[in-house]
């Protein structure tokens, strides 16, 4: 089952990588990437497990773990 959809900016402010204002900038800034491509729209959506192979300032995304 798919998980369900959220902000980008939401989603790694919960991961705990700052507040959504410094997450939203830091996303604008091109600091994150997902899948290989730069995301530079904060209110993109995107479910938790389409951030596998996403990347927050160079290193890999710490693991989400399920709900």
């Amino acid at each position: 089952m798919a998980g369900k959809k959220i902000r980008l900016e939401r989603l790694l402010a919960n991961l705990g990588y700052g507040s959504r204002k410094l997450v939203h900038i830091a996303i604008k800034s091109g600091m994150v990437k997902i899948g290989g491509e730069v995301v530079l729209d904060p209110t993109q959506q995107f479910a938790p497990e389409d951030l596998k192979n996403a990347m927050f300032d160079g290193e890999p995304l710490d693991p989400i773990s399920p709900l």
